[in-house]
């Protein structure tokens, strides 16, 4: 087992920083469809925002 990886893909996140902490989650697919649906819209809000102030600060 020593010649498993340690680190993680973040660099300031390790077990220390979320052993304690409790996460919400739901086993039913069609919640975890629907949440999925949910931030996929926020994102490409999220991603036209920034689009649209990139433009401006472009001109």
């Amino acid at each position: 087992m020593s010649n498993l990886s340690t680190q993680t893909a973040v660099p300031t996140l390790d077990r220390k920083n979320i052993q304690n902490s409790n996460f919400v989650y739901t086993i039913d697919i069609e919640e975890q469809r629907e949440i999925a649906l949910y931030l996929d819209r926020k994102l490409a809000q999220i991603d036209t925002t920034v689009n649209l102030i990139d433009m401006q600060l472009k001109n």
